[in-house]
């Protein structure tokens, strides 16, 4: 589940074929990634909350959940990660109430070390945002700025697990798994370039650079998740 990747303020973009529906502002919350085998019911004890609350969020009517789904967890402060509706569209307007209290997934020491090299997912960009808090909730990756178009390329070899039209703002993802416990995300895009099942390799194009989402401006958001747990990408980019 993609715990916390839901940061980034501003206008949302539509996908193609898609009427815009505007989501109203939230407050920040904590974005999940599931794992092989989790239902939404055990998802919601985990985080003590309710089944019913954690759909809506979600604005799921089924129970069902798949592995490298992003699901919005609800809270009223930090958090963001990977979450989608599973159908690669913008997810459906929603109020969330009654968000209670849910523990942050949080590093709670030094970035674990990994048996991986990542690359940078863009050539040439800058980082306009780090890792980190900021005035609207914690950023959980770094934003990459780059001309809009500009192909975003897989930081380390693996296999896609979601590739779609993300919720909380993140616009179209890819979330790319490449080992039990390393996953790397890329939100914002303007196209995605590979499907959910497919196997990449470390530097092949899987999307390219956009504003989709609340983007304000063209970059790619990158998030690297170690179990879960969203770590400063500049740890481990080369």
């Amino acid at each position: 589940m993609l715990t916390a990747l839901v940061c980034v303020m501003a206008c949302a973009s539509t996908p193609p074929g898609k009427t815009l529906r505007r989501t109203p502002q939230r407050a920040a919350e904590n974005m999940y990634v599931a794992g092989r085998g989790e239902t939404l019911e055990s998802i919601a004890k985990k985080f003590d909350i309710s089944l019913a609350a954690l759909k809506k969020a979600n604005n799921l009517t089924r129970d069902e959940v798949t592995e490298g789904q992003r699901l919005a967890i609800p809270k009223a402060a930090s958090g963001s990660f990977l979450p989608p509706n599973g159908k690669g569209e913008e997810p459906a307007a929603g109020k969330m109430r009654g968000r209670p209290r849910v523990k942050a997934l949080v590093p709670s020491g030094p970035a674990p070390r990994l048996g991986e090299t990542l690359v940078w997912p863009v050539s040439g960009g800058s980082v306009s945002s780090g890792f980190g808090s900021r005035r609207n909730g914690k950023h959980d990756g770094i934003d990459i700025t780059a001309k809009e178009g500009t192909k975003i390329n897989a930081a380390c070899a693996g296999t896609v697990i979601f590739s779609g039209w993300g919720p909380s703002g993140y616009g179209f993802i890819v979330v790319i798994k490449h080992s039990e416990e390393l996953v790397t995300v890329y939100a914002h895009n303007k196209k995605n370039l590979v499907e959910r099942g497919e196997k990449v390799a470390q530097g092949q194009p899987i999307a390219l650079v956009g504003r989709s989402g609340r983007a304000e401006t063209t970059h790619c958001h990158f998030e690297v998740r170690v179990n879960r747990v969203a770590y400063d990408p500049m740890e481990y980019l080369k």
